[in-house]
């Protein structure tokens, strides 16, 4: 399944799930305890990072979906009775500007950890970058066997080095184990 398709058609199904979650939560934020109803958001939120953390390349539709759900109940369970405890107390003429400081601070607070996320993401990938230099070498033995294994496979795909690859440009399709290179695996690397 291609992942235009995936995005598309979880759209709809998601903002009615959000929906009926935000109206429900609206009614219950008056009847129950925000601190309670806050833990349900935290506890949901975490059972969807673990189940997120299990993807690979041959998730389907159903294990991305499901989780997206998840946590798009969980974040009402955390955002609607934050917003309701922080405005509880405002004079109603105050409520107005009280609302906008509050999205205005939920704004930039998450733009801070955006920045921060991207930061640390690309500074990882560099370590990691110069790590693999360091340990891999064209006169390592594994790395040649590696090599030559990818050679194989691209030949046994039908490429070789005198033909130029097809200049057209290809929607990517999604990788499947049966085209996955047998040499791909990860490296154990001293050091």
């Amino acid at each position: 399944m291609a992942a235009g398709r995936c995005c598309s058609a979880s759209i709809p199904e998601l903002s009615s799930v959000r929906a009926t979650t935000v109206s429900g939560l609206g009614y219950l934020v008056g009847k129950i305890d925000p601190r309670r109803i806050v833990v349900v958001g935290f506890v949901l939120g975490a059972i969807t990072m673990f189940q997120l953390a299990g993807l690979n390349l041959n998730a389907g539709y159903w294990a991305i979906f499901w989780p997206q759900v998840l946590q798009g109940v969980a974040l009402a369970c955390l955002m609607i009775p934050i917003m309701a405890v922080a405005v509880s107390h405002m004079p109603k003429e105050k409520m107005g500007n009280a609302t906008s400081i509050i999205n205005l601070m939920r704004n930039i607070g998450g733009s801070f950890g955006i920045a921060a996320m991207t930061t640390l993401l690309a500074r990882r990938g560099q370590l990691h970058q110069s790590h693999l230099a360091a340990n891999i070498s064209a006169y390592d033995r594994e790395t040649r066997q590696a090599l030559a294994g990818l050679q194989a496979w691209f030949q046994h795909q039908g490429a070789d080095a005198q033909t130029p690859p097809p200049t057209r440009h290809m929607a990517p399709s999604t990788p499947s184990c049966s085209s996955t290179p047998p040499c791909c695996r990860l490296w154990r690397l001293s050091g």
